[in-house]
């Protein structure tokens, strides 16, 4: 069995650009993964990787070295694009979305998750 998530970024007009991931999407799965990766890498690297995703089907996983995308994987090309933030933050239990500031907001069954940060540590 698997958590699904969606992964995003945050555009200029403050749209949303993302992909669907498919396992571990959970916080302490994907959310720990996205911030370890962020915190390595930077916002401009975490974004670029999404968008990556984005046009190879989305991730079959995500990890902090980058996760793995359908693609990489089974050599799928289909691109699976997000742009409706309805859709992007109620579609799965979870959701993430890397902000203009470079900060991660993340999102459980629709609602922001102000804390989410901290449950990591616990």
């Amino acid at each position: 069995m698997s958590t699904h998530c969606n992964i995003g970024y945050r555009t200029a007009d403050n749209g949303i650009f993302g992909t669907y991931c498919h396992f571990d999407g959970y916080f302490r799965g994907v959310g720990a993964e996205l911030q370890l990766y962020l915190e390595s890498n930077g916002a401009d690297y975490l974004r670029a990787r999404i968008y990556q995703g984005a046009m190879q089907n989305g991730f079959s996983s995500f990890t902090s070295l980058g996760g793995e995308t359908y693609f990489e994987m089974r050599s799928e090309s289909n691109k699976f694009i997000i742009t409706d933030m309805y859709a992007f933050i109620h579609d799965h239990q979870y959701a993430y979305i890397l902000e203009l500031d470079g900060s991660l907001s993340a999102y459980s069954d629709g609602m922001k998750q102000e804390s989410w940060f901290s449950q990591l540590e616990s």
